[in-house]
């Protein structure tokens, strides 16, 4: 990314945020505030990066601008959200803003100015906003509190809604101290409990309500066999939210979440907590940056793919020793962190698919395909998930890694019956040197065995990974390289990038000669931040005029030097004399106070 598109996306994303402070009513003072400051930031750009823009500083930008689509997101979501809500997410929204001030700070740090530029004056106006609103706030509860005006609107509140905003409102109530705004949700909070009768929610740690999190669903990530998934934010960070569809029986996510949220491991999807009563329910899980393997090695085809794996059978491994059955393993339910680890997602809720295509099927709607590929023998016939299945779809998955292709990719849907299971078809050897070695190939064969009592355990194939993983590493480029590919990742299958024609994954498209920047730009529409991107569809189709730029992953310190991050040309303006008058061109107007 040139230094002149990294400008352009966060000025443009300062200016969506202003156009939406512009209607909010809490935090206001704060919002306002935050918007002067901005400009003063790209003024400061302006006049102090004549010469180019320092790979650090642009890093930094490209951090901050996230940040500010993510503040914006949240804003917007709130504009249609109901009054209970706002409240549990106005100290929120402080907290946000303040992180932001935070990016600003590292962000300046690199231009050194010194006096130039006074974050100190930038956080004492911060504070002063946070209690003017704090103030607006309570003389709101005092007048609210004459009038009971918004709890009269919760009788327009069907009961499951009553249930999930008394599980909200217990938990945000309790750590206040006496004040207006406590009487009155106090109140409101018995008023909701007269009406409601007894709860049917469990009110533990991993209860997450419809108030907790605000879901983008101009942010599809993914569409599974049994749910939705979206970029959502919770208590400050970024998650995915699995929206389930209809059908799916709460008992079936309910037994699911008792068994996910007692396991804890590196290299297994983080869960956070669901709700089985809202509707539609929902689960709350860690957000993976770089998305699935499948994605991530289209960027990273140099990746040690011999310690993705090693990861991946860790996280299988500790399911096992644990008692839990995965039952879908393939590369798009390994996910990929910011630093490259790998993880396995979407263990035990093959069984919840299982019972809503079961519930489809006697409605008439055909049952969703597309994992028989990874699946052994008895699991396409007989329909049962163990330890051996698991440890068969791993091997199998173990050579769409290594060979950059779907096991069995040329074979039919229709035809993988007769193939699997009755002539015993397994792949071939991949051709392509991906650290795939003698002993790998053997023990995947092992995996794929026709009989299961002949497939070694997890443990055995961890433990081979484990004594390989350093060798390959010797002469495997760490996954730590520029992308050779601009596809941005998606978190779950079915939702890749299109590709060009003719192109096999892993390999990537020849690059044309770049052209110069004045073309670009003229050619490039105004980028707009994040929030507003076109969603997905299930096949992963759609288009965005501007999408997170994804840094490349790294297990350095943040404040380490990382100047390789960019092209050796970043740090100046290309090919031309820097570009004069960068606000007017990426800006119709300033953001100063109204």
């Amino acid at each position: 990314m040139d230094p002149l598109s990294v400008i352009n996306t966060f000025a443009s994303a300062a200016m969506t945020l202003y156009e939406v402070v512009s209607k909010v009513k809490d935090n206001r003072e704060q919002c306002v505030r935050l918007c002067g400051h901005l400009d003063n930031i790209l003024d400061t750009i302006e006049s102090e990066c004549k010469e180019g823009l320092p790979p650090r500083l642009a890093e930094r930008i490209i951090k901050l601008t996230s940040a500010l689509s993510d503040l914006t997101v949240v804003l917007e979501g709130l504009q249609k959200s109901s009054f209970f809500q706002r409240v549990i997410w106005r100290n929120q929204i402080g907290t946000k803003i303040q992180e932001l001030y935070k990016d600003i700070s590292k962000a300046m740090e690199v231009l050194k100015l010194g006096t130039a530029f006074d974050m100190n004056n930038m956080l004492h106006e911060n504070e002063n906003a946070r209690q003017e609103d704090a103030a607006a706030a309570q003389q709101n509860f005092d007048r609210l509190s004459a009038t009971n005006q918004q709890i009269l609107e919760i009788s327009q509140v069907n009961a499951q809604q009553l249930q999930e905003i008394i599980v909200a409102l217990g938990r945000y109530i309790g750590p206040l101290p006496a004040s207006s705004e406590r009487r009155y949700l106090e109140n409101g909070m018995h008023a909701l409990q007269r009406r409601s009768g007894p709860l049917r929610i469990k009110s533990d740690d991993f209860v997450i309500t419809s108030l907790d999190v605000i879901i983008d669903y101009d942010k599809k990530l993914g569409q599974g066999g049994f749910a939705s998934v979206y970029e959502a934010h919770w208590t400050g960070i970024k998650v995915a939210v699995k929206v389930m569809d209809r059908g799916v029986p709460a008992s079936a996510l309910e037994r699911e979440v008792d068994v996910w949220k007692r396991l804890r491991h590196p290299h297994i999807l983080q869960f956070f907590g669901a709700c089985s009563i809202a509707d539609p329910p929902f689960m709350v899980c860690a957000y993976k940056q770089n998305g699935d393997a499948v994605d991530y090695l289209l960027r990273f085809p140099r990746t040690n793919r011999v310690q993705l794996l090693y990861e991946a059978a860790s996280g299988l491994t500790f399911l096992h020793a644990n008692g839990v059955i995965h039952g879908d393993i393939k590369a798009s339910n390994i996910l990929m962190d910011e630093q490259g680890k790998a993880c396995l997602s979407d263990f035990g809720l093959s069984r919840i698919k299982t019972n809503t295509t079961t519930i489809r099927q006697g409605a008439g709607i055909a049952p969703s395909h597309g994992t028989a590929r990874w699946m052994s023998p008895e699991h396409i016939t007989l329909g049962v998930a163990n330890k051996k299945t698991d440890v068969y779809s791993f091997g199998m998955t173990m050579y769409e890694v290594f060979a950059d292709s779907p096991p069995f990719a040329a074979t039919p849907e229709d035809m993988l019956f007769n193939v699997i299971c009755v002539l015993g078809t397994r792949p071939p050897r991949p051709e392509e040197q991906t650290g795939l070695n003698d002993d790998i190939w053997d023990i995947m064969s092992r995996t794929w065995a026709h009989q299961p009592e002949r497939r070694p355990p997890a443990s055995d194939i961890l433990s081979l990974l484990t004594r390989h993983t350093a060798l390959v590493a010797a002469n495997v480029r760490d996954r730590t390289r520029v992308p050779v590919t601009d596809y941005s990742p998606t978190l779950l299958p079915e939702r890749s990038p299109p590709r060009p024609s003719g192109m096999r994954p892993g390999i990537p498209v020849t690059e044309a000669l770049p052209t110069p920047w004045w073309e670009r730009v003229a050619s490039r529409p105004v980028a707009t931040p994040s929030h507003a991107t076109t969603a997905a569809s299930a096949s992963g189709t759609g288009s965005s005029t501007y999408s997170a730029p994804r840094l490349k992953p790294r297990a350095d310190a943040e404040d380490a030097e990382d100047a390789d991050l960019f092209d050796p040309d970043f740090t100046k303006w290309p090919d031309s004399p820097p570009p004069k008058g960068l606000r007017a061109a990426t800006r119709n107007e300033p953001f100063r106070r109204r």
